[in-house]
């Protein structure tokens, strides 16, 4: 099975923009993120989304 990685910047939790690898977080990071989740039976897939995010999917007001 896929899995999705969304990391994200946020400011105020109005706000999310995609957490941008080699500006937002070291690549080292993000390939240790993949290695771990690798390690999950049944995962074969990790895909990076790099949209940005409605507030909704941060927080429920």
């Amino acid at each position: 099975m896929p899995i999705g990685l969304i990391p994200s910047t946020l400011i105020d939790f109005m706000t999310g923009l995609p957490a941008i690898p080699n500006t937002h977080l070291p690549q080292e990071v993000v390939a240790k993120m993949v290695e771990a989740v690798l390690t999950v039976s049944g995962i074969f897939r990790v895909l990076y989304d790099l949209t940005a995010k409605p507030p909704w999917k941060t927080e429920w007001e």
